[in-house]
């Protein structure tokens, strides 16, 4: 055999091997870690994946910006890695799927200082960070602000040693502009092609290579210009425009709310209704987490909250509002009226990364009555109750059969004070029982 068809086919064999390889990333892992000289045969293997008419139209560009529009904003990535396992690591995110060594997420470097725009699903619950950088090395870093509505943390760094920044992109780029998510790990180039579905008000919708995306990847159009950082890589993925989110997350430390507190409570506000029986002022805790601080400190479901670190409360939104205000892990007088008599206890509050909506009862699971079971539909139509409803207590006492609500009923005439979970959510209700 000639030595120059022997390296043909040497070569043709690589080739066809690296995109075996690729494809397996693709299908299996959801990303890809490739060389960069690999870049090309990436491309291709993700282009059936790539069913747009932007795809169809342009391929060459789409194949050219990731090859050259990644290498351009590698340098100004972070990938953040698992720790040592133990208090205070990060990566809680990919804990379950990846193993040590493997990204959780990227973030994107937007100044010399060291500040690094990501998101939360990036670190877990951790505010501490552990970023392996595009030029090497790793490097320790606090996240010191938190979005709440976007998920989006802001992480400062121990160190930082860069000399420019990634250019920025147009203020809004134009729905169907084919872009790609970029990252850097440990010499490995993260490409996924992306397009701009849709654009938002705070960001776009990301298509294309949607699933296949990790949390805090910078999407660069392709003239190599930084767009955007994603979130979790959920579908449709959001992704969240670069100069907003900071603007965000530096107003948030401006204004002293840059990392959220919780003492782990869930209020609800006493209305005209609820006053009848709890009193009037103040939130009521409806759920409270367990082991959290306020379950620690000795709060209790039904309890109303009446003031923290000497400020008074009368509404949910004062009270939350206070609770942000407390300084993060250094103990707190929280006042409460427990029935005829007030309370006061000493709680430490901590950083929480969780969204408002998110939280649920922290209660034990616990499987009680229906509202249906107990109550008769008149009485469940002036409560406002679907019938669904699980009833978890009745005038303070736990109900976990219809038989316990019937003896929690029993000698009591009037209207009732009844914790029920609706909707995964749990709440005070005044039933009126017929006679």
């Amino acid at each position: 055999m000639m030595p120059e068809e022997t390296t043909r086919l040497i070569l043709g064999a690589r080739t066809k091997g690296l995109l075996a390889l690729t494809s397996v990333a693709v299908l299996g892992l959801g990303w890809l870690a490739t060389p960069p000289e690999a870049q090309k045969p990436v491309a291709e293997t993700m282009a059936p994946i790539l069913e747009t008419e932007v795809q169809r139209r342009e391929p060459g560009r789409l194949f050219r910006g990731v090859r050259e529009a990644g290498l351009v904003a590698l340098p100004f990535t972070a990938a953040f890695v698992r720790s040592a396992p133990g208090r205070g690591t990060v990566a809680d995110f990919a804990a379950a799927t990846a193993p040590p060594g493997r990204p959780a997420g990227f973030g994107l470097v937007v100044s010399r200082g060291g500040e690094v725009l990501s998101h939360r699903d990036a670190l877990g619950s951790s505010r501490t960070a552990t970023a392996v950088l595009a030029g090497g090395g790793r490097v320790a870093g606090e996240v010191v602000a938190y979005d709440p509505e976007t998920g989006l943390v802001l992480v400062q760094l121990e160190q930082a040693t860069w000399t420019e920044l990634p250019p920025a992109g147009a203020e809004r780029a134009a729905p169907g502009t084919a872009a790609v998510a970029v990252g850097h790990l440990d010499g490995l180039e993260f490409v996924a092609p992306v397009f701009l579905a849709a654009a938002r008000e705070d960001g776009y919708v990301l298509t294309g290579a949607g699933g296949t995306l990790l949390p805090g990847m910078p999407v660069v159009n392709l003239d190599g210009q930084t767009l955007a950082v994603t979130a979790a890589g959920a579908a449709p993925v959001r992704a969240y425009a670069v100069a907003p989110a900071l603007a965000r997350l530096h107003g948030r430390i401006a204004q002293g709310r840059a990392l959220p507190r919780t003492i782990g409570l869930t209020l609800q506000t006493i209305d005209s209704e609820l006053s009848r029986l709890l009193g009037a002022g103040g939130a009521v805790i409806a759920d409270i987490e367990r082991s959290g601080p306020g379950e620690r400190a000795g709060l209790h479901v039904g309890d109303v909250v009446l003031a923290l670190a000497g400020r008074q409360v009368t509404t949910v939104p004062q009270t939350l509002e206070a609770i942000a205000a407390l300084p993060a892990d250094e103990p707190a007088s929280v006042t409460v009226r427990r029935g005829t008599r007030e309370a006061s206890v000493s709680v430490v509050p901590r950083v929480t990364f969780e969204h408002p909506g998110e939280r649920t009862d922290g209660s034990p699971a616990r499987v009680g009555p229906r509202a249906e079971e107990v109550f008769t539909p008149a009485a469940l139509q002036r409560a406002r109750l679907r019938p669904d409803a699980v009833v978890l207590e009745v005038a303070g006492v736990a109900t976990s059969s219809a038989a316990d609500v019937k003896a929690a009923r029993r000698g009591r005439k009037g209207p009732l004070l009844v914790r029920v979970r609706q909707d995964r959510r749990p709440f005070f209700a005044v039933v009126e029982p017929d006679a």
